[in-house]
């Protein structure tokens, strides 16, 4: 057993889906078959079921990449092979709508984790193989689907210094969250493949006209369609 996500390497499965909120734990778990009793250890709520008949593990890791370094490197510790983060961000971009959904295909290292890892041109990127899986599935989504860049960054509420959201907009980022590039840097050092899907629950350049909605339901809605799709493409 290592120190914090309370899981032993021998019932550690090649698949895992990892999120930041302990709830939605149970929430993706549903969609297992044969789940096991919650196991938790500070932020690090997990269950461990079947899905389409093959192992996988759910696991959440909290807010913001210091506490998500942990878990995810414990993961690739006990043998985890696959890991697909879901979870929410802001878009970026001037059309964004609270529901679209946004596939990874890299992030920007402005999280505080990756840095202390290794230098910081070193590219943080997801898997193809898993990218190009999810890409066929979410295309169903049509025009509020996106897929790109994205912002890591442990900063939600800004203060004295800029965060640099709208010049990475210009750039053609597509969103920002808080803990993918931590988990992409991981990946790449344990030879482990890695993506990250979300769902946005609006743009922060236009939360003052009022572009976001945390609790909307077509979110929570998306979030479990977003398990399904990658809880396939983990075991397929």
């Amino acid at each position: 057993m290592v120190y914090h996500n309370a899981l032993t390497k021998e019932s550690m499965t090649d698949g895992v889906i990892v999120c930041g909120d302990p709830f939605r734990v149970d929430r993706f778990a549903k969609l297992l078959e044969d789940p096991k009793s919650a196991v938790q250890n500070r932020e690090y709520r997990s269950i461990q079921g079947k899905y389409q008949g093959k192992n996988i593990t759910i696991i959440s890791h909290g807010v913001g990449s210091a506490g998500a370094a942990i878990c995810f490197d414990e993961l690739m510790q006990q043998g985890a092979k696959k890991i697909i983060r879901i979870g929410t961000a802001g878009g970026l971009y001037d059309s964004t709508k609270v529901g679209d959904v946004v596939c990874a295909t890299a992030a920007v290292r402005e999280d505080g984790a990756s840095l202390k890892m290794v230098p910081a041109n070193y590219p943080a990127v997801c898997d193809f193989k898993l990218v190009d899986k999810l890409d066929q599935k979410l295309k169903k989504y049509g025009d509020n689907y996106r897929s790109g860049v994205v912002l890591t960054s442990d900063l939600f509420y800004p203060k004295v210094l800029d965060p640099g959201l709208k010049l990475y907009k210009d750039a053609g980022v597509v969103a920002v969250e808080m803990e993918l590039s931590t988990l992409l840097t991981l990946a790449g050092l344990h030879k482990v493949q890695a993506a990250g899907v979300f769902v946005l629950d609006g743009n922060p350049l236009q939360w003052d006209e009022g572009n976001y909605d945390p609790k909307a339901s077509i979110k929570d809605d998306r979030l479990m369609e977003l398990a399904a799709f990658s809880m396939g493409v983990i075991t397929g």
